[in-house]
């Protein structure tokens, strides 16, 4: 399997809150390989589990549903979903004692595990299902000459795009041939993004979070923006707004709402879908060999987030493995004025700075690529004197150390807050 399918499906992996993504990030390729075999082996097992879990339950056998939840918790932990093993253990060990158990109890345990579980394997189908989408897409025949210049022809473009009734016709109509050829590479983009966010989404409000619910609106309202879809944009944006106070969410009215909205949405996905547009992309240019090296990192994009800033702002660069984790960076400055770009590797953070000196850095510990440490040193061997502020699910003194000596100037221990950012921004940058 080539390096881009393996970060594909890293990345689609890194959208499932269950499992432990500081694991996942830091494995080689040939520990890609394992692992996909063993999410395989998991997912195919784990309806039969589930059906002996399930009958052992109904007959009130303790013993073999013991032994039923040590078999699941054994294959949680070799998908790496770390958090669910652990509390499936420990709840093993809780009822060791067979003839004292109270069936209504341990009851309301199984019922709750099986459906957080069944989601988790759902998920992890879902995301072998779209590897092998990807993969076949790829050996897909190119189209014949003829027929490829005949969906390059910009009235067929607009007449085929009038047809999707949630994107704005005027603004199509008003495109050049150049902005129309970009614009369904958007269109494109969109599609590659949308199953990443709507899995991502789902997630989050199933587990009640509502901070990640927000970022991930966000980012399929930027989305959205940038396909034309103004009345769902709007209607997203809308929704933003209304749910800011996360201590005053009506989580059922939110769930509908969110229920709906993707509903609508995985429409819009499969009429996109259905038009078959073309692929328009450039010729590939001869790259460097040392850019050829960065380019074999997770697959990565430069983004600005944060637009609008005024022209003294200050430019701070966020390098966090996945985009939507800049997102959150972008919701915590909102109202400083300064301008946020996000890079999603290494790779793409040493080609945005061989011409860029940004005023600030915000790293991710759990950088893909050269990781922090090695990216930290990079910085430095550039001629980049901007802070970097490292934000770490932990921190030790050694750690400390390590890091400053390298070039780190703060440190911000997770989970990140709005104020511990708007904090570091100010102390850095006044």
């Amino acid at each position: 399997m080539k390096n881009e399918k393996i970060n594909y499906l890293r990345e689609e992996l890194f959208a499932i809150p269950d499992l432990n993504a500081d694991s996942i990030a830091i494995m080689t390729e040939s520990q890609m390989h394992g692992y996909i075999k063993t999410l395989e082996t998991a997912v195919e097992s784990f309806n039969s589990q589930k059906e002996s879990l399930e009958a052992a339950m109904a007959e009130q056998d303790y013993a073999q549903v013991l032994g039923c939840l040590k078999v699941l918790a054994g294959s949680l932990s070799k998908v790496c979903a770390d958090s669910l093993a652990k509390d499936c253990e420990r709840q093993v060990a809780q009822y060791q004692d067979v003839d004292n158990i109270r069936h209504e109890r341990l009851k309301a345990y199984v019922d709750y595990f099986l459906s957080t579980v069944t989601v988790l394997f759902d998920d992890l189908a879902h995301a072998l299902e779209a590897l092998d989408d990807e993969k076949a897409e790829q050996k897909q025949e190119e189209a014949p000459p003829e027929a490829q210049n005949e969906n390059l022809i910009p009235d067929l473009l607009k007449s085929k795009l009038h047809t999707i009734m949630e994107l704005n016709s005027e603004k199509i109509d008003a495109m050049t041939e150049e902005e129309l050829y970009r614009y369904v590479d958007s269109i494109h983009a969109f599609q590659d993004e949308y199953p990443k966010q709507e899995k991502g989404l789902k997630n989050s409000i199933r587990i009640k979070h509502y901070v990640f619910v927000q970022q991930w609106l966000t980012a399929i309202e930027e989305s959205l923006t940038k396909i034309n879809a103004d009345d769902l944009a709007y209607d997203c944006r809308n929704q933003i707004n209304e749910n800011k106070d996360f201590n005053s969410i009506r989580h059922e009215k939110l769930e509908a709402y969110l229920n709906y909205f993707l509903s609508t949405l995985s429409i819009l996905s499969a009429d996109i879908k259905a038009l078959q547009l073309p692929k328009i992309t450039a010729k590939p240019t001869v790259k460097a060999e040392s850019d050829r090296e960065t380019e074999n990192e997770i697959s990565f994009e430069t983004e600005v987030i944060l637009a609008g800033a005024t022209e003294d702002c200050k430019k701070i660069f966020s390098i966090y493995k996945m985009i939507i984790f800049s997102h959150s960076l972008k919701t915590s400055l909102a109202d400083t004025g300064h301008e946020l770009v996000g890079a999603t590797s290494s790779g793409a953070a040493l080609a945005y700075l061989k011409t860029a000196k940004p005023d600030l850095f915000i790293l991710d510990e759990d950088l893909p690529g050269l990781g922090a440490y090695a990216m930290t040193k990079k910085i430095r061997e550039m001629g980049q004197r901007a802070p970097i502020v490292l934000t770490t699910s932990n921190i030790t003194k050694n750690k400390m150390v390590k890091f400053m000596e390298a070039g780190v100037a703060d440190f911000i221990v997770k989970p990140i807050t709005a104020a511990d950012v708007q904090k570091k921004v100010s102390k850095h940058l006044g």
